[in-house]
């Protein structure tokens, strides 16, 4: 008995606070030069801007920096090539071209690279302390360490990302080219710091 009045308590109790969230959201959106409340599809306001305003998170996509053709009828996009301290971080995206059969490439990762152009200087792909590259999506096959990429959808426009670490260039270093396996040279791209 008492169970039931302690439910029936908290019923009353949520029902009333709910009544005033909805009426508090009634008056607000009556109120002359009331803003609208921000959606998903607009940006938000930034808070340095307006710090009493609440940010909504917002998803972009990477900017494109470069595209080449892939595997499989795959289109790769370079997205970053940016150095962060003493490291040079490259991401691309390989994505569907027209949908269809599914993506599937492995490929060494001793065969992916980054030429400095200022400077003619030919970069690896860094090693952690165990001695696995840095790098993603690996598979390890008989102890060596490949790429892999697999979309395995028919959806056009799928994306599966791809990174890389390698040594900084020097700062006097403003364009670099990458050279991915079955995907050829990103040439000319430039670095962000």
């Amino acid at each position: 008995m008492r169970t039931n009045r302690l439910v029936s308590k908290l019923v009353v109790i949520c029902l009333a606070i709910w009544g005033i969230s909805c009426t508090s959201a009634d008056k607000s959106e009556k109120q002359e030069g009331a803003e609208p409340p921000v959606s998903v599809t607009q940006a938000a306001t930034p808070a340095e801007e307006n710090p009493t305003s609440p940010t909504t998170a917002v998803t972009t996509t990477p900017a494109i920096l470069s595209t080449q053709n892939g595997p499989d009828g795959a289109i790769v996009d370079l997205t970053k090539a940016a150095v962060n301290g003493s490291i040079l971080s490259v991401e691309v995206q390989y994505r569907h071209g027209t949908g269809g059969k599914g993506i599937s490439s492995k490929y060494d990762i001793e065969q992916v690279s980054v030429v400095d152009e200022a400077n003619a200087k030919k970069y690896s792909v860094l090693k952690d302390q165990a001695g696995k590259y840095m790098a993603s999506p690996i598979w390890t096959d008989k102890g060596q360490e490949f790429i892999n990429v697999n979309i395995p959808s028919f959806k056009k426009d799928e994306k599966t990302a791809v990174w890389f670490k390698f040594p900084a260039p020097p700062a006097d270093t403003k364009t670099i080219s990458v050279t991915i396996p079955e995907v050829g040279s990103f040439n000319g791209i430039p670095i962000s710091r």
